[in-house]
């Protein structure tokens, strides 16, 4: 199903307590929230707990909130600069993109590469299509 993402007004807060919800819903915990001011690239800490027939972890996704619904452009490279760094200083598992229009082809091959080079454990995007 999609939805119209222009609904939800431009500013960076809509989007990040949306995302914020969305989170929650689906069960993850949300480790550090949204928040005002300089965020040094970490708009949500998330932590997902995962179990298997013998034990389980946790696992923390750096979040990244993107709200560009209402310019209809990609999130490019360019949106998400030093990935790694970011992932790593905030003491992260992953990343997970959370954005209102489809990330551009530059930003998927990217994060693409850093998974096959095994810099990056996993990513995951969730996008217009939700």
């Amino acid at each position: 199903m999609l939805v119209d993402f222009t609904e939800i007004p431009a500013d960076g807060d809509a989007w990040e307590m949306f995302t914020r919800d969305v989170l929650t819903t689906l069960g993850l915990a949300i480790e550090s929230p949204p928040d005002r001011g300089a965020d040094g690239g970490k708009d949500m800490l998330a932590t997902e707990a995962l179990s298997g027939p013998i034990g389980g972890h946790s696992f923390r996704w750096l979040v990244s909130c993107k709200h560009m619904a209402h310019s209809g452009k990609s999130v490019s490279e360019s949106h998400e600069p030093n990935i790694i760094e970011r992932v790593t200083s905030f003491g992260a598992d992953g990343f997970l993109g959370v954005f209102s229009t489809l990330p551009s082809a530059g930003l998927n091959t990217r994060l693409r590469q850093l998974a096959q080079q095994k810099t990056l454990r996993r990513y995951r995007i969730l996008d217009a299509g939700l």
